[in-house]
């Protein structure tokens, strides 16, 4: 008699220790095939399909949409076809799936799938019966499987979750199976109630990337003390330079914007401050300082905001700098990224390009010890010599760990890129490859 395959959550990636389910794309019975997505996860970088490593039929799903599940965790066990179902007496467990099964309509499910349910069923049927005999004589309470998110929201309605009943595989319970709960039994929590009087108010959960970025912003805010820091930049003859390289591209080569520059310029200090390059473990206490810069660029997608990553910068001239960056910010924002692609980065540049204000204060990409963010570009009166001159002013903002960065190396380090920016000529050599 066959084993069922079960598969777990595997290692997706530098320092991820869990994913949440976002989507199911089999349910119970199902026959699948190799490499068919069966779920999508979400990590706080990425989203993921996990694909089946086998084809098979759907055996039992451990997990809900919501659920946060920890590296190794199950997510579902699959059968392969012509294998024999184990018996409920060898796994006494899957009489709650049993249950779940026969309480989907069949009608939904594929006609195979069906004939497995009922398959299923007549194999429980007994064992279903002496089960529950033994839980009313023996007056052992079941154990109760709920998400993390689900057993939150109890606490806060005040129910206990045996007096819920779920609807997910082995009668697991969701937040939805708690909202309907608490609904059936017009039960609603002090903020609910206070909220529910006010007139338009609507009711938004913060679950998939959303989530994610309210947790890594706490923890970035919370765990890491942040001293910013603003200075101004003339990028007139930076703009100058910048026109006439656009007019004179070749027809592969991309237009530059603004980003290009930052980039490189951040690139021919990286080695002058190699702590503010840097990502820093406050767990273990110990600062990786990094002897190549990988920039992480803040890209809005319609789902939040997402940190892809240019590599290598100190090695790539502008023209390759503005492709890669075009590359991976339209790859984020159509859904297309891939993992190694928002890992690694060793200092952010966060812009808001022309929604960018005077000033800003943003927010450390933890671990990383620093984040660099281009203001609007505004042409403003300047008094050069004792006259007053148009200029094409800029202003850069800057966050930086202080348990790391000290004020006076955070000035410096801004006072530096200040000037090479103003003097941007060197910026248009071909990298240092050495």
């Amino acid at each position: 008699m066959s084993t069922p395959f079960e598969l777990k959550l595997t290692d997706v990636g530098e320092g991820i220790v869990e994913a949440e389910v976002t989507d199911l794309f089999v349910e119970i019975g199902s026959l699948i095939q190799q490499d068919q997505p069966l779920m999508e996860i979400m990590t706080e970088k990425i989203t993921l399909e996990i694909p089946s490593p086998i084809s098979g039929e759907i055996f039992q799903i451990f997990v809900n949409t919501g659920d946060t599940i920890p590296v190794g965790g199950l997510l579902l066990s699959i059968i392969t076809p012509g294998s024999t179902m184990p018996s409920p007496t060898e796994n006494a467990s899957l009489t709650d799936n049993a249950k779940s099964m026969r309480n989907r309509k069949d009608g939904n499910m594929p006609l195979d799938a069906q004939h497995s349910n009922e398959r299923y069923q007549e194999e429980t049927e007994s064992q279903e019966s002496l089960d529950e005999k033994n839980s009313i004589d023996q007056a052992s309470p079941r154990p109760i499987l709920a998400a993390p998110a689900a057993r939150r929201r109890a606490m806060e309605l005040g129910l206990k979750l045996e007096d819920v009943q779920g609807s997910g595989p082995a009668r697991r319970i969701s937040v939805q199976d708690v909202e309907k709960h608490a609904a059936d039994n017009n039960i609603e929590s002090a903020t609910d109630a206070s909220d529910q009087n006010v007139e338009g108010v609507t009711e938004i959960s913060i679950t998939g990337l959303r989530r994610k970025i309210a947790a890594q912003m706490h923890k970035a805010k919370s765990r890491i003390p942040h001293f910013s820091y603003t200075e101004e930049c003339d990028l007139t003859e930076l703009e100058i330079i910048r026109n006439e390289a656009n007019m004179q591209r070749s027809p592969d080569q991309i237009k530059l914007t603004l980003l290009p520059f930052v980039m490189r310029a951040m690139a021919s200090l990286y080695q002058e401050y190699p702590m503010i390059n840097s990502r820093y473990d406050d767990e273990k206490e110990i600062l990786y300082s990094f002897n190549r810069i990988h920039i992480g660029i803040a890209t809005n997608t319609n789902s939040g905001l997402v940190v892809p990553v240019v590599r290598d910068v100190q090695s790539i001239d502008i023209w390759q700098c503005a492709l890669e960056l075009s590359s991976i910010t339209e790859a984020t924002r159509t859904g297309k990224i891939q993992l190694h692609q928002i890992k690694g980065s060793t200092i952010t540049i966060s812009s808001l390009g022309l929604l960018g204000g005077v000033s800003s204060s943003p927010i450390i990409n933890h671990p990383e010890v620093a984040i660099i963010s281009p203001n609007r570009l505004r042409e403003r009166p300047m008094v050069i010599n004792g006259q007053i001159e148009i200029r094409k002013m800029m202003n850069i903002s800057a966050s930086f760990d202080h348990r790391i960065v000290d004020g006076h190396e955070a000035a410096k380090f801004i006072q530096r890129l200040k000037l090479v920016l103003e003097s941007p000529a060197d910026l248009m050599r071909p990298a240092d490859l050495g």
